[in-house]
């Protein structure tokens, strides 16, 4: 446990990371935030605003500014220095378990006991490493095996179509502790953010679709010193015919034209279709109309010619009785057909095709059928017949 200068309780846990009691609130700090180890045996702070701590992993230097960012969640991550066999340890596991596991002396060095010996550290002689690491993009594998074209920066590759495997292979220049050298890449059209590579020098990408791309990497050295200018690479991967848009218009238009004549042509057949029905239907009716007109004009004048022949013989003859009842007779029948004419023709015109005129006509022939027998005709109908045909 270490209490620092505003009254917060810093705990090292053997294998459940850093913790801090601050104003009566636990906070955790972890692999998860870029602690090197979980178990924590001791903590010193070297006055210069940095926590030395030794673990299982070597002894770990971490800025309070950042532990306290992590603590109090305003900050995502942690950069922490990790001293291992490198730097002069006999070996990466300290001591713990036992108090005190570490000291500070008067003269600012703190001592870390180790399963190998006592390592001591001077932190005003720590020198930092200014120099941010060059950058290089290696090679560029496309379904693994590599591309046949110069993979540099400042030239624009140009890919086949298809999806396909990339591989980017990149590393960063530095003699100080090469080991520690992290990376941090994107690719620019589908990352929204750099991805954390930690020290692994490659980017592998499954599947990328065609467009124009720009892979980035950065890095820093063993002492945090970034290189945020990096290496790039340009890049095109090329659609297949029918991803380009001329194709994807042609076919737009090419399917809106086909629908637009699918459903002209269908209207212009219904519409065919009614004018023939139309046509055929007013063919219909002129023919009853003739027939009508043929039977009234042909049949009607002929039997009214009978009729009168039969009157006139009627009157001329004013002999023998039967031959006057079968004139009569001939005369009566004229008459009978002359009607039956008259409703053949009314019920072939078209214009009596309704529900209204069916009704007056029925009430017309029983009011006559009636008025012959002398029985009492009364009619009971609504007085508004609906037009239906």
């Amino acid at each position: 446990m270490h209490q620092d200068e505003v009254g917060a309780l810093w705990i090292g846990t053997f294998g459940g990371s850093l913790s801090r009691l601050k104003q009566g609130h636990f906070s955790t700090v972890g692999r998860p935030q870029g602690l090197p180890d979980n178990s924590i045996y001791d903590i010193q702070d070297d006055g210069l605003g940095c926590f030395w701590m030794s673990s299982c992993n070597g002894i770990i230097r971490a800025s309070k500014l950042e532990l306290d960012g992590c603590a109090d969640g305003t900050a995502d991550s942690l950069h922490c220095l990790q001293y291992g066999r490198g730097d002069g340890m006999p070996t990466l596991e300290c001591s713990g378990g036992l108090q005190p596991a570490g000291c500070r002396t008067l003269d600012g060095r703190m001592w870390f006991p180790t399963t190998r010996g006592l390592v001591a550290v001077d932190p005003s002689r720590v020198q930092t490493n200014q120099l941010p690491p060059p950058v290089v993009i290696e090679n560029l594998l496309v379904n693994d095996e590599p591309f046949p074209g110069r993979a540099t920066a400042g030239q624009c590759l140009t890919m086949a179509p298809g999806g396909r495997r990339v591989e980017f292979q990149y590393t960063a220049l530095s003699f100080a502790a090469p080991e520690r050298v992290r990376f941090q890449y994107r690719l620019q059209g589908l990352d929204a953010k750099w991805v954390n590579a930690g020290a692994r020098r490659t980017a592998d990408y499954s599947y990328l679709p065609h467009g124009d791309y720009t892979f980035e990497v950065i890095a820093c050295n063993n002492d945090n010193v970034w290189n945020r200018t990096g290496a790039r690479l340009d890049f095109t991967i090329l659609p297949y015919f029918w991803q380009t848009l001329w194709f994807q218009g042609l076919s737009l238009a090419t399917v809106v034209a086909l629908v637009g004549g699918a459903v002209w042509y269908g209207t212009r057949r219904r519409m065919r279709r009614a004018l023939e029905l139309l046509e055929r239907q007013r063919a219909i009716e002129r023919e009853r109309f003739r027939i009508a007109r043929d039977i009234h004009d042909d049949l009607g004048a002929s039997l009214t010619r009978i009729n009168l022949l039969s009157q006139s013989v009627s009157r001329a003859v004013a002999g023998p009785e039967r031959v006057t009842q079968d004139l009569l007779r001939i005369s009566d029948t004229v008459r009978q057909t002359m009607k039956t004419m008259d409703e053949i023709v009314w019920a072939v015109d078209p214009k009596h095709d309704t529900v209204d005129s069916l009704a007056n006509y029925l009430s017309k022939l029983a009011q006559d059928l009636m008025a012959a027998s002398g029985i009492r005709c009364r009619l009971n109908l609504p007085l508004h017949l609906p037009p239906w045909r």
